[in-house]
């Protein structure tokens, strides 16, 4: 079970990571198609992010053996709350228009940080 959660948060990542990849390309190129699956996207993103918070969680839970440990995935897991919590921060605070770059920042080091625990997880 902990094996398809696992890429099932692989899946609900790239999800969250085409909608801004998909938003450069679209200002070069200027395509209809890409608009609407855009649209869709942002639709979906906030809540495929507290999907991934949760189904996150619960598989390190299982694929941990009930236990914590840290190691890649864990830090993948606090980059995602991290996240998370820079959208909520930004909704609430001072930094209304500057929370989107510490976002992205961090969707830059969530990216390397999957890589590293798809190739080694018990790197560190």
């Amino acid at each position: 079970m902990y094996k398809f959660l696992g890429w099932f948060n692989v899946a609900l990542l790239i999800f969250n990571f085409l909608s801004y990849s998909l938003r450069v390309i679209n200002k070069r190129i200027k395509s209809k198609i890409l608009t609407d699956i855009i649209k869709f996207l942002k639709k979906y993103h906030k809540i495929s992010g507290v999907l991934l918070i949760i189904f996150g969680f619960v598989h390190g839970y299982l694929a941990l053996g009930y236990n914590f440990y840290l190691h890649t995935g864990s830090i993948l897991w606090v980059l995602i709350i991290s996240m998370f919590a820079s959208f909520i921060i930004g909704k609430f605070s001072l930094f209304k228009h500057k929370w989107i770059y510490f976002h992205r920042i961090l969707s830059f080091s969530l990216l390397v940080f999957l890589l590293i625990h798809l190739i080694n997880p018990w790197l560190f």
